[in-house]
């Protein structure tokens, strides 16, 4: 099975700040545009145009400068969601993952929920070649299920207009239809070194129309993550019986880093009538706890609210990093101590 959201650092965006969602979209990095939502692509904006030339024709379209924090975070949350379903992942870039999953159709909801903040896809074939152009070809927020043995058949109705994702050129795309070529099947008889002799992008074509990848997925390690909490004997609601509780929790949880740096902090309560959770994304890596402690005080004050009674208190931590300096003074101020509070620290794989 393969997952494809288009454009996802734009999706990112839109992820982390909810307010675009379904406004046209531009990620822009070094003056150039490098991604653009549905919405804008469908006034016009394409990939590779300045930014001059994009806010000149379309005003209208937000741009947004490329931040790399908010795209890796927005991606480390989709595929922990998508370790809740497998934990066989493989990921081929932000936006895209290979997946082995029974039943297939599991991953249809999420794919439904994330076509909400740009275009969203799936696809499940025999072979990964295949599932990928199944994922290309499908409908935003659909699977894609191609039958078992039915591979051939499929990529007979794929154009080969469905490869530029992958890497083929406009120029290679266009000579393909000066042969006649016009359907990613039509290659199949064609060897890898005729191919290669006459297209740059020769070895793609081969491998996709081909259809032979079939290696097993391999199992994720996912990233490592802190995570703290205290449960309530009684619920509690005023925010000066919590704010002892989140100074015990925050400082366990900086104890965990270790001398590492976190770029995000979430902080979640449990209430008599369900969770409320907040995510904030920090400025700059954080390794100091005053500098944990000031965004986890003003993410719980915007949980709390009237009539919120809190039965549990939990602190995460993630995009965890080794400081490329020297670690700084560690500063350890002396804790209060309150029954049931625990800490767990998930280790993920090096670097």
């Amino acid at each position: 099975m393969f997952l494809y959201i288009a454009d996802f650092p734009a999706w990112a965006a839109a992820v982390s700040e909810p307010a675009l969602r379904g406004k046209p979209l531009l990620i822009y990095r070094s003056g150039r545009v490098i991604a653009a939502n549905a919405a804008a692509r469908t006034l016009g904006v394409q990939g590779g145009w300045t930014l001059h030339k994009a806010q000149s024709l379309f005003p209208e379209v937000v741009s947004l400068p490329y931040r790399s924090v908010t795209t890796t975070l927005a991606w480390e949350d989709v595929v922990t969601a998508l370790y809740r379903l497998t934990p066989c992942i493989e990921v081929v870039r932000p936006g895209s993952a290979l997946l082995d999953l029974t039943p297939e159709t599991a991953i249809a909801p999420l794919v439904r929920r994330w076509n909400a903040y740009g275009t969203t896809r799936a696809g499940a074939a025999d072979d990964r070649t295949t599932a990928e152009l199944a994922a290309l070809c499908a409908r935003p927020g659909i699977l894609n299920c191609v039958m078992t043995g039915g591979s051939s058949d499929f990529l007979a109705t794929v154009p080969v207009e469905n490869l530029a994702p992958v890497g083929v050129g406009s120029h290679t795309l266009e000579r393909l239809g000066w042969f006649g070529w016009h359907m990613v099947a039509q290659l199949k008889p064609l060897s890898q070194r005729q191919l290669a002799a006459q297209f740059p992008e020769g070895e793609v074509l081969f491998r996709y129309a081909q259809a032979s990848s079939t290696g097993k997925v391999a199992t994720f390690v996912p990233p490592p993550t802190i995570s703290t909490h205290y449960a309530f004997e009684e619920t509690v609601q005023e925010p000066h019986d919590v704010e002892p509780v989140l100074r015990l929790i925050t400082e366990t949880a900086w104890q965990q880093l270790q001398g590492r740096t976190t770029r995000m902090l979430t902080v979640q309560v449990q209430t008599s009538t369900g969770k409320l959770r907040r995510r904030r994304i920090l400025r700059e890596p954080a390794a100091d706890l005053q500098a944990l402690w000031h965004p986890a005080y003003h993410t719980l004050m915007s949980l709390l609210g009237a009539g919120v009674f809190i039965d549990r208190l939990e602190i995460e931590l993630a995009g965890l990093a080794h400081p490329p300096a020297v670690q700084g003074n560690l500063f350890s101020p002396p804790g209060l101590r309150f029954k049931r509070c625990y800490a767990l620290w998930t280790p993920g794989s090096p670097g």
